[in-house]
């Protein structure tokens, strides 16, 4: 475990429970950004990555991808160590959503419908382990989007990985 980690779940936890978050400059800055780029914004903050590393590294493919570990339902979700960026793909083909763990099943993110939970815009903290529609294999069933689904729901597999390995990017 490595202790950056924590301070960038701790960085998005705080942010996220602003008492009058439109006055915070931090979760301005959130509310603004994609939701992969608001995840790495949150590597910046703790110091995981300088702003050399946040110019060249493109969030939406490399701070997690098809080759990390699978969330395989609420439980697991539970059990896994806050800091962890998690990326939701769809069929487990391309990825929709990013969000950081936070511990105890809860993530922070900002445009967090897209998956089912929480608004279109805003950077909160969620608990995903009981409010995402978890099917029978782990997986999470999500609403369909833009994209030109013709089905009611979209498979989707929530990879995850370290913040922390951004600093190797």
């Amino acid at each position: 475990m490595n202790p950056s980690d924590d301070y960038a779940a701790n960085f998005a936890r705080k942010i996220a429970m602003k008492i009058d978050p439109l006055e915070d400059n931090e979760f301005k800055a959130l509310i603004q950004l994609m939701c992969w780029d608001a995840v790495k914004y949150c590597a910046l903050k703790a110091g995981i990555i300088n702003e050399a590393q946040n110019q060249r590294i493109q969030a939406k493919t490399d701070m997690v991808n098809l080759k990390d570990p699978v969330v395989i339902g609420p439980d697991a979700l539970r059990r896994l160590r806050p800091g962890n960026v998690l990326g939701f793909f769809v069929d487990d083909k391309f990825i929709i959503h990013a969000m950081l763990c936070t511990g105890q099943g809860k993530a922070a993110g900002n445009k967090n419908d897209c998956v089912g939970v929480g608004k279109n815009v805003g950077w909160e903290l969620l608990d995903l382990a009981s409010r995402l529609q978890w099917a029978e294999n782990g997986t999470v069933m999500a609403p369909p989007g833009m994209h030109g689904f013709d089905k009611p729901f979209r498979t989707v597999y929530i990879h995850y990985r370290p913040i922390s390995y951004l600093a190797f990017r």
